[in-house]
């Protein structure tokens, strides 16, 4: 039960930073112009959020206090319940040109005919893009491996902060000290 929780909180993240990353991209048109910087400052906000999702979750399990205990096992179970969706719409994304193919459209000033891809499969790579928004630069043109690897953001991120979490190592706290408290020797002189 509490991986499903974990897991839903987690998927939220993920809407969320999508959301977000899809407002921002209005104010920011300009970094559009540079899909791999834009992409690029949004990965690293999503892979942060996730991180810190999956942190909190290993920091909570290292207490081993009543149904708090550490288990790998079930860090995976999470980030792989929370792949599901886009799972699904890896699916649909691959199969869809094949069960749609392409079709003959008029377009252009004089109408002429050209082969087009299906409406259908137009929608489902555009859910596929929104849906991965802060990732959508390195999609490029339908690369198989340029969507195949941000589905594999949410499990990896999620474990590997799950076990930093289990250890209390936080790359954070350090600098988050320096940053916030000041150094009283400085102060002295």
């Amino acid at each position: 039960m509490r991986e499903l929780k974990e897991s839903i909180k987690i998927t939220g993240l993920h809407i969320i930073v999508s959301l977000v990353s899809i407002i921002l991209s209005f104010p920011f048109w300009f970094l559009t112009k540079y899909p791999y910087l834009y992409s690029g400052i949004f990965t690293a906000v999503y892979i942060i959020v996730i991180y810190n999702a999956g942190w909190d979750m290993g920091m909570r399990d290292s207490r081993k206090i009543g149904e708090f205990n550490p288990s790998i096992k079930r860090a995976v179970l999470v980030g792989l319940l929370s792949s599901v969706i886009s799972v699904i719409l890896f699916i649909f994304r691959v199969i869809c040109p094949f069960v749609f193919p392409r079709i003959w459209s008029a377009s252009g000033a004089g109408f002429e005919l050209m082969l087009t891809d299906h409406p259908v499969t137009v929608i489902v790579d555009i859910l596929y893009k929104l849906w991965f928004f802060p990732c959508s630069g390195f999609m490029g043109k339908g690369d198989f491996i340029g969507y195949l690897l941000p589905i594999l953001i949410i499990p990896v991120v999620t474990v590997i902060s799950y076990l930093f979490g289990l250890k209390k190592i936080s790359w954070f706290v350090k600098y988050y000290n320096k940053l916030v408290y000041k150094d009283k020797k400085k102060n002295n002189k």
